[in-house]
């Protein structure tokens, strides 16, 4: 951070506070604003945005929060991203690409326990939406082939690779087909 008189610091925290708690939008932007310019931390003024604009249930937050996961990244802080990722996925509990964002640092991580767990909720998205009719088949493609890529490379997959494939089989012999040549092609 940079160097601010401690007194106005603490100030500023505590206006920022008092404006999210009485609902006033723009006046903790403004405090947010004038405070982000105290901070080193890219990535963490932009997770701090995300959590003003989503205590006013704005719909930018998310935007803002994959912001910050990015820089988090990008400054090889991967922990602190995949952070961001579980609010995410806690706001927007049946989204594709941030539960594929999730495996994906979880596998950097070495973290095969979440992994497993993420790719649980994965292969249930990815099953549901073999089952939409107005989602279109090369979506679809994409996102069963996507699936089992990480599949076949994560630490103790095999039991949920079989598990999905014999529910999609028994949903979708279609993408089934489709998987299975994936599959081979991958050997």
């Amino acid at each position: 951070m940079k160097q601010v008189p401690t007194d106005k610091y603490n100030i500023a925290w505590f206006k920022l506070a008092e404006y999210v708690a009485r609902g006033e939008k723009e006046r903790a932007l403004g405090v947010y604003r004038l405070l982000s310019h105290s901070f080193d931390d890219v990535a963490f003024a932009r997770q701090l945005e995300g959590d003003i604009l989503w205590a006013f249930n704005d719909s930018a937050a998310s935007h803002k929060y994959c912001q910050a996961a990015q820089l988090y990244q990008d400054d090889h802080r991967v922990l602190q991203a995949a952070a961001v990722y579980e609010h995410l996925i806690t706001l927007h509990p049946t989204s594709i690409a941030y539960v594929s964002h999730i495996i994906d640092l979880y596998m950097q991580l070495s973290n095969a326990s979440k992994v497993a767990s993420y790719l649980a909720v994965l292969s249930d998205l990815v099953l549901g939406i073999t089952q939409e009719k107005n989602v279109a088949k090369d979506f679809v493609m994409q996102q069963v082939t996507a699936l089992l890529d990480r599949l076949m490379v994560a630490q103790d997959a095999p039991p949920l690779l079989n598990r999905f494939l014999a529910q999609l089989q028994e949903i979708h012999p279609y993408y089934y087909q489709i998987a299975c040549q994936h599959i081979e092609g991958k050997k």
